[in-house]
């Protein structure tokens, strides 16, 4: 991921502050130079246990002799299995001995014990934040003293703070508090949080009650130190890999990772009574690593999916003429059925194909002669299905292929329903009518004119225009070249951080464009340019090794997936959906 060495502030006049928008700088520090300011921390701390050497006497190693002229803010945050056990800001000098003096008070916090050794130290997480020039953002006085002023200095700081990218700084008096990018990262905070954070750290003491609180913005750069003395530079938490320089080898061993990950917690939460286990996400789980597999055209793989699926295959009711899932809930009846069929699609023992022909039969059971489809397949519920069980109905029973297609598919009940954008995307794969309401609007489902065409396809082309259209009528956009690297891609709403399950899905809507246009004699460019831009996206959201600094067993964390690149928050729902997009 590059770097963004500036990020434009834009303000409300509200702040009187300035008249045209500010700029944030990264504090010029090169990934070397990161690396010497953490091995400086340490070998301060380990001389300061030895010698007792105050960091005034410290002597600085060559490399860094550049940046004694430049005064950034050192944050220095000590960890052990995973716990913060210190943390210190300082400032006042220039960054190699702001960062030695940070080292030494922190070794010096009660986190680390009454008997500090070398062997304590060298089994520490040792984390080196250095922050850019502070840029003035506004102030507040005491509340009741101008009624609206908190409201709009709020108002600037969400405009501005991008989660795990900016952080904060409160001064009042001689007293600073400050909230660093990598902790929002880390606990998903956002503007507000970081915000009440500095309040909290700030304090109010009865000398500084009359003084106004100054609120400064600040980026960050991030280099970690491991035990076994590896270094990295993280950018919001992850690795510093361009955009442009993600191919598809990558892109496979991303998905390999996220596979092997996910079979593993796949099987535990099926097998651990005391883990939340929520069937269709469990499905959806086993579906995507089908997809995989398939991909990968890998017997082992195949084989790894045996036990998953067995335990899949263990909810399922047989009855005369079909089979069905029998979910806890019976709203998820229809939804779970077509997710175990599709995740069978591509087994080749006869009982799992014997087993995926009855699932889909009892999806064509369950559709009556209007198409309309029940929640529950037992018929124990009764009222339409949820759209995104309606959609997932329809894709497992076209995956049949044409011959055994039933010419009735599963259609949206005669009332409009308003979607949520992850259903339109559904629905676009699906092949069902969309009204649009407009930009940024919604999307209702389309009308079925008549009971005998109300399983027929939506027969207006898949092109990207179209896409297009849904997308604005859905208020979603891609994120481009213009939004912070770890972004691009990303599928969200503007001015929001986008997110693995919105891409994933846009990767299969943007993979049917492309092959409808090629059978159109279309044009593809642009539809592959953003898929693949998309799948890179979810990429990027796999944890790869040396990115979760913050775990007690980093190792686990490897092939997990982020919701979303703003936080360190991880889902199975994420990690399946960006494995069926890495894997198409």
């Amino acid at each position: 991921m590059g770097r963004n060495p500036l990020i434009l502030l834009v303000l409300s006049a509200a702040t009187g502050l300035h008249a045209q928008p500010p700029q944030l700088a990264a504090p010029k520090v090169d990934s070397a130079e990161g690396a010497a300011l953490v091995s400086l921390a340490r070998s301060a701390m380990h001389a300061y246990l030895r010698e007792r050497t105050a960091a005034e006497s410290q002597s600085l190693p060559g490399e860094l002799t550049r940046l004694e002229r430049r005064p950034y803010t050192a944050s220095v945050r000590l960890r052990r299995n995973g716990q913060v056990i210190a943390q210190t800001v300082q400032a006042g000098n220039g960054l190699p001995r702001n960062v030695i003096q940070a080292a030494l008070t922190a070794m010096r916090q009660p986190g680390l014990g009454d008997v500090i050794t070398q062997g304590v130290l060298d089994g520490l997480v040792v984390e080196v934040e250095v922050s850019g020039p502070p840029v003035l953002v506004g102030q507040e006085t005491r509340d009741g003293d101008h009624p609206g002023e908190a409201q709009r200095l709020q108002t600037d700081l969400e405009r501005l703070v991008q989660p795990g990218l900016v952080g904060l700084r409160a001064h009042r008096g001689t007293r600073s508090a400050w909230a660093l990018p990598s902790t929002a990262y880390v606990e998903g905070l956002d503007a507000s949080d970081l915000r009440r954070r500095c309040l909290r750290d700030l304090g109010l003491t009865r000398e500084d009650f009359d003084q106004p609180i100054q609120w400064s913005a600040f980026l960050t750069l991030h280099f970690v130190s491991y035990p076994e003395g590896r270094v990295v530079e993280l950018q919001r938490g992850k690795l510093p890999v361009p955009h442009q320089a993600i191919d598809r080898a990558m892109l496979a061993r991303s998905a390999d990772r996220a596979g092997r990950r996910l079979l593993i917690d796949l099987t535990d939460r099926w097998r651990d009574p005391k883990q939340p286990s929520p069937l269709l996400d469990n499905l959806h789980a086993c579906w995507a690593l089908a997809r995989l597999a398939h991909a990968r055209r890998d017997p082992k793989v195949q084989a790894a999916l045996d036990k998953p699926l067995a335990l899949a295959a263990s909810t399922v009711r047989q009855t005369d003429q079909a089979a069905y899932v029998q979910s806890p809930s019976a709203r998820d009846q229809l939804a779970a059925t077509a997710l175990l069929a599709l995740a069978l699609e591509h087994r080749t023992a006869q009982s799992e194909r014997d087993l995926r022909q009855r699932l889909l039969a009892a999806i064509r059971f369950a559709t009556d002669a209007n198409a309309q489809v029940s929640p529950s397949i037992d018929g124990s519920v009764s009222g339409p299905a949820d759209p995104e069980a309606i959609c997932l109905a329809r894709l497992a029973l076209f995956s049949a292929g044409p011959a055994e297609r039933p010419s009735r598919l599963p259609a949206w009940p005669r009332e409009g329903i308003e979607l949520t954008p992850a259903q339109t995307l559904w629905a676009l794969q699906a092949r069902l009518p969309l009204k649009l309401a407009g930009k940024a609007e919604g999307v209702v489902t389309g009308p079925s004119d008549q009971p005998a065409t109300r399983g027929r396809a939506d027969e207006s082309a898949l092109t990207i225009e179209r896409l297009d259209e849904v997308l604005a009528a859905c208020g979603l956009a891609f994120a481009d070249r213009a939004a912070p690297d770890d972004e691009r891609g990303g599928l969200g709403r503007p001015g929001r951080p986008p997110t693995t399950e919105l891409t994933a899905l846009a990767c299969g809507v943007l993979r049917q464009v492309s092959a409808e246009a090629v059978l159109a004699d279309r044009p593809t460019a642009r539809s592959d340019a953003l898929r693949l831009d998309a799948q890179r996206f979810c990429g990027r959201m796999v944890y790869a090794p040396l990115e979760a600094f913050f775990a007690e067993h980093d190792d686990q964390w490897d092939g997990t997936v982020r919701v979303g690149p703003e936080a360190a928050a991880t889902s199975l729902p994420a990690a399946a959906a960006a494995i069926r997009a890495l894997a198409e």
